[in-house]
């Protein structure tokens, strides 16, 4: 299983590039994406939504590399967990920003939204930054901010200078609910279990754990390392059902022709069904 699993998650890297080699990094003629930056009053902003999307989905691939590269005896649950995490959030938010369905004014208000958050995660980090220059910094991040909620206003948009920043129109989504939103419970569930290990919450790194003996018989145990793969293999599993369907969006909105990943795809979401317990379904 190890050995199927690595393996598929180092295609998806591998399809790509190809994918990309023959039809391009940008969308073709005929595509939707295409479409929205021909649009003479979002088409700019449109392209940044885009552009952001295409970089979450570069670094979700980057991250599941990673997972793939630890897929070897003695596993390290740990590390896992961390890159595993890192390619599920990237993907959910590609995922929401590619969805074929949206009109270019909802895109364009969900390319604002990251954008913003971004900033405004950014401000949060300068914040705290002491070293020479730090306050020129942090007057930097703001007026890049500024710039931002002035195009959004330009085009009909409320700012929302409130932390978090933003637009009215379109509150990004937690992680959680973004999820919960792809994968009903199973991604609220594995989303959850990623943060409390990342987070350092006791509970969820004595999940990879047992109990081997006692030295006093009471109060003191002797632990080792649990090498049960059951959860670890389901968020790895969400995880790449997330990938394959905000890559599918890619695939669709810029028009690409993908018979070659539509088969991988295929192949790899039903190997990563097969790791998901039936009471956990994914949507």
């Amino acid at each position: 299983m190890l050995g199927r699993l690595r393996s598929c998650l180092s295609g998806f890297g591998n399809l790509a590039n190809q994918l990309q080699d023959l039809e391009g990094h940008g969308p073709q003629a005929h595509s939707a994406a295409r479409r929205e930056r021909a649009d003479p009053v979002m088409g700019w902003r449109a392209l940044d939504a885009q552009n952001t999307a295409a970089l979450l989905l570069s670094a979700a691939q980057n991250h599941l590399e990673g997972t793939a590269r630890l897929l070897e005896e003695p596993i390290p649950h740990f590390g896992l967990l961390a890159t595993t995490r890192g390619a599920l959030e990237n993907a959910a938010r590609a995922w929401w920003l590619n969805q074929p369905s949206l009109d270019v004014r909802t895109r364009v208000a969900r390319g604002f939204a990251e954008r913003l958050s971004s900033l405004n995660e950014q401000a949060d980090v300068e914040k705290l930054m002491v070293e020479d220059g730090g306050s020129t910094r942090r007057l930097q991040s703001n007026a890049r901010a500024e710039v931002v909620w002035s195009q959004a206003a330009e085009l009909g948009f409320t700012p929302k200078k409130t932390r978090p920043w933003g637009v009215v129109e379109m509150p990004r989504p937690g992680s959680t609910a973004l999820l919960g939103e792809i994968h009903e419970s199973a991604g609220r569930v594995v989303y959850k279990y990623l943060s409390a290990s990342v987070h350092g919450t006791v509970y969820a790194q004595l999940q990879h754990y047992q109990v081997v003996g006692s030295d006093d018989g009471e109060r003191e145990y002797l632990m080792e390392p649990d090498n049960d793969f059951g959860m670890v293999g389901m968020a790895i599993a969400i995880t790449g059902l997330t990938y394959c369907l905000a890559y599918d969006y890619q695939v669709h909105l810029f028009g690409w022709q993908a018979e070659e990943w539509v088969s991988w795809r295929t192949h790899a979401m039903t190997l990563f069904r097969t790791l998901i317990p039936p009471e956990n379904p994914p949507s």
